[in-house]
């Protein structure tokens, strides 16, 4: 399993209290957006953190613009963003500054079409909560543009995009829920729409009606169990720029589950951000759940419904071996090429494939027929020991399959593996087959 801990008792109900919107993300409490010219703002402690940082204590320009048009300076304590003639203090940010060097860039991230500067300075460190090894970072945003005060004198005034500015959307105006498919508990869904309208579901498969819709797959047991999610939380979310300079949120989502005390990251809610009415917001139609690496899910709900059928046919004669038990079974197939039923010879191939009469692809499975005289391992079918991957070695590496058994075919055993949805052949382009070691 990827990032998983066990957690104490104490923890667990910690947790739980949590799990509807989890306030483990403290950054900087600012609710000092302005609504004028005339900016204000109000000077706060540093935030605190959940562990140790091993600071510095910068001097002088510690940041600045790619054109060099705005500079983060430090003097003492005192840190000042400079802008020409127009400045802002932001003695807060030391703190953060003193862990990591602020971002500057610059666009037209303003509503008003002019180019102003956006920093990107960190407010938090914390234990990672699926890692205890490990930490994690979060970030505030910073919008700053060049203002005159009732006096005339030239300052800064800024904006501020912090924990408070992804949760409130999330709380006022988007609903989401995670589920647990019916028809395939290895699958989970992360559903979502308007917080006054609700989420329908197929009483039968589970799946949601509604229009968006995200996947994930659980973890396996030793037994080959997936687990049922007994809860879900939002945890910390933090504001990066892509190489565009767009401002992306990225908001880490866990997963509890009934069998076991283990907090699990099975993805992340993204979308991007931009300023309306003078404040940072989440952009329109841009949020989407993506799953982690290991725990990425194709959509049921494009499962093909066509029956298909290709076998391969091994020509080899099975090598001479006082071994009948087939335990280890390591292929790789472009299914998507195969042209009706065809033969080849297994020989040459490794692992205990040589003792397999045929294979056959359809498709919601796969189908290993034994030579006679051979048999696959029970322990290995009881465990569920195996997976079907598409794309393997790549960053859109999948595993699709979902259970296994034996079945009795005249004098022969064969191995069924079932994939987690219908597939057309064409989709089944790059397939790897692991059964055992």
């Amino acid at each position: 399993m990827k990032k998983g801990i066990i957690i104490s008792v104490a923890a667990v109900i910690l947790l739980i209290g949590l799990f509807v919107f989890s306030s483990q993300y403290r950054g900087y409490r600012e609710e000092h957006y302005n609504t004028s010219a005339a900016y204000t703002t109000k000077t706060t402690e540093a935030p605190e953190t959940a562990t140790e940082a091993t600071t510095v204590k910068p001097q002088g320009v510690v940041a600045e613009s790619k054109n060099g048009d705005y500079k983060v300076v430090v003097d003492g304590e005192t840190v000042t963003v400079v802008h020409g003639d127009y400045k802002a203090q932001m003695d807060f940010w030391y703190w953060g500054i003193c862990n990591e060097a602020p971002q500057i860039y610059v666009g037209n991230y303003d509503e008003n079409g002019r180019e102003v500067a956006v920093i990107r300075v960190l407010n938090g460190i914390y234990p990672d909560a699926t890692d205890s090894t490990k930490t994690v970072k979060t970030h505030s945003l910073f919008l700053f543009r060049p203002e005159k005060d009732e006096k005339g004198e030239k300052k800064l005034g800024w904006i501020v995009a912090d924990s408070n500015t992804w949760k409130k959307p999330f709380n006022d105006a988007i609903k989401c829920e995670f589920t647990q498919l019916k028809s395939c508990e290895k699958i989970l869904q992360f559903a979502m729409d308007n917080k006054k309208d609700k989420i329908e579901y197929d009483e039968k498969t589970g799946i949601t009606t509604n229009k968006y819709a995200g996947f994930a797959s659980v973890s396996k047991n030793e037994n080959g169990k997936y687990y049922t999610m007994k809860a879900w939380s939002k945890n910390v979310g933090d504001y990066t720029f892509d190489e565009k300079g767009n401002i992306n949120l990225s908001v880490q989502i866990l997963i509890q589950y009934n069998e076991y005390d283990l907090v699990e990251e099975i993805g992340y809610i993204n979308c991007q951000m931009h300023v309306r009415n003078n404040k940072f917001d989440i952009k329109p139609n841009t949020i989407k759940f993506n799953a982690s690496p290991g725990h990425l899910a194709n959509d049921p709900r494009k499962s093909a419904k066509e029956d298909w059928q290709i076998t391969i046919t091994n020509s080899s004669e099975a090598p001479g071996n006082t071994t009948k038990t087939i335990s280890w079974i390591d292929c790789n197939f472009d299914v998507s090429s195969l042209s009706g039923n065809q033969t080849q010879y297994f020989s040459e191939l490794d692992s205990q494939i040589k003792y397999i009469d045929s294979i056959t692809f359809c498709r919601d499975k796969i189908v290993f027929t034994a030579k006679s005289g051979y048999n696959f391992s029970s322990s290995l079918i009881n465990s569920r020991s195996f997976k079907i991957v598409s794309n393997e070695g790549t960053d859109k590496e999948i595993d699709i399959g979902y259970d296994c058994y034996v079945e009795k075919n005249g004098e022969k055993n064969t191995l069924v593996l079932t994939f987690d949805r219908g597939y057309t052949q064409k989709q089944l382009k790059n397939i790897s087959v692991h059964f055992g070691r």
